[in-house]
């Protein structure tokens, strides 16, 4: 199994520089056998286990979320986030239960860095659009997203956008391909 890292590369003058691998706390740190754990606020991994999917930058680019299946998460893949701290990420931690279900949670996308949106079978078979908004410094419990963007029968997912418009992936036409969606309505507060 491949782990997947995050690395960064930096734009100078029309150019992207040779990207490098971030520097994230206790990622870094290998046991030979046994099941990841913190310890000491560091994450000890071991070799095998699947790094960092679908990342997202928000709070300025001083955060990353991202999506995991570290074993220590809440259920099969969960999100997860880091911070800057210099010339080093934190380790990550997961957002919780109000966020992470013992399903599939993937596709985060931050709005302001109060919105949190992001995708989610919960469970079940299909992927669906929930929504959480960040009140205190945590995570309120998510919830699902209207009609305008989730089908019933269809895997709706990865919303990205802006104060102009919004777009998300769904399997939701007879084809049953994926196709990109642009909802008239703009982003979505809870």
């Amino acid at each position: 199994t491949k782990n997947y890292m995050l690395y960064e590369s930096t734009l100078k003058k029309n150019k992207w520089s040779k990207p490098k691998k971030l520097k994230i706390k206790g990622i870094s740190s290998y046991r030979k056998d046994g099941s990841p754990l913190v310890n000491a606020g560091w994450l000890y991994r071991a070799p095998g286990i699947s790094g960092f999917f679908n990342p997202t930058l928000a709070n300025g680019g001083e955060r990353i979320y991202f999506t995991s299946d570290f074993p220590i998460g809440e259920g099969g893949k969960d999100i997860w986030y880091i911070n800057k701290e210099g010339k080093q990420w934190s380790s990550p931690e997961n957002l919780g239960e109000f966020v992470n279900t013992k399903g599939r949670e993937d596709y985060a996308f931050v709005s302001g860095d109060s919105l949190l949106y992001f995708a989610s079978d919960n469970g079940f078979e299909n992927m669906n659009l929930y929504v959480s908004k960040k009140e205190n410094g945590e995570w309120t419990e998510a919830v699902l997203l209207d009609s305008v963007y989730n089908s019933s029968s269809a895997n709706d997912y990865n919303l990205i956008g802006n104060e102009k418009g919004l777009f998300f992936i769904s399997n939701r036409l007879a084809d049953e391909k994926d196709n990109i969606f642009r909802p008239s309505q703009l982003l979505v507060e809870v």
